[in-house]
């Protein structure tokens, strides 16, 4: 009897204890969801396609208004009927157009009734390659582009010196520069922003001394004067700050720690 009770008692016991392992050995039920979401590519294809649509949207409404300017332009042009002779000689305004997609008012400058100098955003001087007399308040002109080949022909109309012929415009601003400089080893190149525009980077530093404003090392910026919000990086460092560009003179910016 003493030995059927052993039995039944370690039966029990084996059972239990099976139970207990077992309780630990399943896995435990999850208590959590699954949170990935897939990919709507259609949705993002949509989304990519409105801002194209916006774009386009955007550059045609942009067309509109320089082809209306344009139609401006020539309906004023048409519609007068006494021009002046000639040009004094001396920097005049006029309105500088390809016919189709650019209208925008520039500086020249007159010399024997013929434009010598195109002047871009009151400082860029743009080399001419041809330019016709100037003929009842208009001309036509040709720039030679950046590459050195030849660029589109373009009207010029003294629209102000009908009206007046004695009309003048203050000469263009002279541009300054400034070269900025480092003098750090590590964090890699820097990039540096004019005005959140990128303008280059400063790949080299210089371990003694200050370099001269424009020596190789160094990156040079030319601008018309005013001042300016820059912005520069590297791997470990970031400067924020201003600098004033002043007329024919060449400042120098160091950017250390």
């Amino acid at each position: 009897m003493r030995t059927f009770s052993s039995l039944l008692f370690l039966l029990t016991l084996s059972i239990f204890s099976y139970g207990q392992v077992n309780q630990y050995d399943q896995p435990a039920s999850t208590n959590f969801r699954n949170t990935y979401v897939p990919i709507d590519f259609n949705a993002l294809n949509r989304v990519a396609e409105a801002a194209e649509a916006r774009k386009l949207r955007n550059e045609q409404i942009q067309k509109e208004k320089i082809k209306n300017l344009i139609n401006q332009v020539k309906s004023y042009y048409s519609s007068v009927s006494a021009f002046p002779e000639k040009i004094n000689d001396g920097w005049h305004k006029v309105i500088s157009t390809n016919n189709y997609d650019f209208c925008e008012e520039r500086k020249v400058y007159i010399s024997n009734n013929k434009v010598t100098k195109y002047i871009i955003d009151d400082w860029i001087e743009k080399k001419v390659s041809y330019s016709s007399v100037v003929y009842k308040a208009k001309s036509m002109l040709q720039l030679i582009e950046d590459n050195g080949s030849n660029g589109d022909m373009v009207d010029l109309y003294f629209i102000e010196d009908i009206s007046n012929p004695n009309s003048y415009v203050t000469p263009p601003v002279r541009p300054g520069k400034i070269s900025f400089w480092s003098s750090l080893k590590r964090g890699g190149p820097i990039s540096v922003y004019i005005e959140d525009t990128y303008i280059g980077e400063i790949s080299s530093y210089f371990s003694e001394g200050t370099p001269n404003c424009g020596q190789n090392g160094t990156l040079v910026f030319e601008y018309k004067p005013g001042t300016y919000k820059f912005r520069a990086s590297n791997s470990n460092l970031t400067w924020n700050g201003t600098v004033t560009i002043t007329a024919d003179i060449c400042k120098l910016q160091g950017l250390s720690k």
